[in-house]
């Protein structure tokens, strides 16, 4: 990966550290990426057939919708890198639609215009291209870590022994990362104050094009938070693809209730109410329910580490809820195992004295 660090046969200090990552989103990958690259011997394990987390892709030959993340923008020059490659190698490309925002039925447009990029040929292209050279467990459920000798040991839900590790790296949101921190309470009190919120994401494809003025909209005031058609981005299946996102309020609601068709339903109509178009029939339908999608209260952290036992958290929600937060806080978890690399030998040494 043209962008990361030079890769070296192995780490600065000592022996290459043993590390496992639980969680193969956005977060985890950049930072088991990185520490490869720096010559670390790195393990990731997750628990669905695919890496990527919730940038994630339905598609099949007629259809395509990027179910959770929509799109990324570009902030830090640190991401802008990785992006310069990606784009070099065909894996993202901006997305030049035209994107509104719906308040009270009126159409207006963005007070500030913003450069945003996706991957290619789907969003998933992103966390495909990190995966390619890491060793990841799929369908790998972890259910405990426990100390051994100053070193973690991993064991899934079918009790199979994993390690050991000299370190462990959560990339989960809170509520999946509590079971993994029982031996740091310091880490469980600062994530007990983050809030998480769902989304529900429909997936609707229309026989024909939508007459509507606009590619994607932020919608406000309606139970739609956001709709895109889906293929108005690069590369992707011609058929007429619309996402919608709920907001978490609806979400947490619909999913409480309502059968699949009916929250389709529902929220479709919702949408055309809020640009005071006719429901329109679609020809295809389907649901996916972000469970912890958004952070209310994101810490602003970067990530965090606990030194007496080298474990530590990262995802979107430890520095901004957007993808290039979860690429951030993956980069500072790297840095910061990368920091402490002496002290984690040392430990290590200690413990086994």
């Amino acid at each position: 990966m043209a962008a990361s660090s030079a890769k070296v046969k192995g780490p600065a200090f000592g022996r290459p550290l043993k590390i496992a990552v639980i969680g193969a989103g956005l977060s985890g990958l950049f930072a088991a990426r990185t520490l490869k690259d720096h010559g670390h011997q790195v393990q990731v394990f997750e628990k669905t057939d695919r890496p990527g987390g919730r940038i994630a892709t339905q598609t099949d030959s007629t259809y395509a919708f990027d179910t959770g993340a929509q799109y990324f923008t570009v902030r830090d020059e640190r991401l802008q890198r990785y992006v310069q490659s990606w784009q070099t190698d065909g894996i993202v490309q901006p997305w030049e639609g035209r994107v509104q925002v719906i308040k009270k039925g009126r159409l207006s447009d963005e007070k500030r215009v913003t450069e945003r990029w996706v991957g290619i040929p789907a969003m998933d292209a992103i966390p495909s291209h990190l995966a390619a050279a890491i060793e990841i467990e799929l369908n790998v459920t972890v259910v405990s870590v426990t100390k051994n000798d100053g070193r973690w040991q991993l064991i899934d839900d079918h009790n199979k022994s994993y390690g050991p590790y000299d370190a462990v790296i959560v990339a989960l949101p809170p509520p999946k990362a509590t079971d993994f921190l029982r031996s740091s309470p310091a880490l469980l009190n600062r994530i007990a104050e983050v809030k998480m919120q769902p989304c529900l994401a429909v997936m609707a494809a229309f026989e024909t094009p939508l007459d509507l003025p606009f590619d994607a909209a932020f919608v406000h005031q309606s139970p739609v938070r956001w709709a895109a058609r889906n293929n108005s981005k690069p590369k992707r299946p011609a058929t007429e693809c619309w996402v919608l996102h709920a907001n978490a309020e609806w979400s947490q609601t619909a999913c409480n209730g309502k059968d699949e068709k009916t929250a389709v339903r529902s929220l479709l109509a919702s949408f055309f109410e809020s640009i005071g178009r006719t429901f329109i029939e679609p020809i295809y339908q389907s649901t996916r329910y972000w469970q912890a999608a958004v952070a209310v209260n994101p810490l602003n952290a970067g990530c965090l580490w606990d030194a007496e036992v080298n474990i530590g958290l990262c995802g979107d929600w430890s520095q901004m809820s957007r993808v290039e937060g979860a690429a951030l806080s993956g980069m500072a978890m790297a840095g910061r195992i990368l920091g402490v690399t002496a002290k984690i030998h040392s430990n290590f040494q200690d413990s086994a004295e």
